[in-house]
């Protein structure tokens, strides 16, 4: 049998990696797509993706994490010419 190594244990939990990663961002989620929907709404529910990296760059977020948090935001969609729209004011 072999013997237990705490170390690895805690290297390989996904539980202990999860919370690295929280520390690790350097912005809120929440305030990204809050700053996200603000600025739909100011442009009339479209947008072009500079604005938005603009605003998450002074958040501290790269583009990446923008699109990360666009895909996962369940009102936004990316129109095929690049747009961003904001879908919960459509009928």
């Amino acid at each position: 049998m072999s013997e237990f190594n705490y170390k690895d244990f805690l290297k390989n939990s996904p539980f202990l990696n999860e919370v690295e990663k929280k520390e690790e961002e350097k912005f809120s989620v929440d305030k990204l797509e809050d700053k996200v929907k603000a600025i739909l709404k100011k442009e009339g529910g479209a947008v072009g993706l500079k604005p938005l990296v603009d605003a998450a760059k002074e958040l501290g977020a790269s583009k990446k994490d923008l699109m990360d948090v666009l895909e996962k935001m369940k009102s936004v969609k990316t129109h095929k010419d690049g747009d961003i729209i904001d879908t919960d004011g459509l009928k």
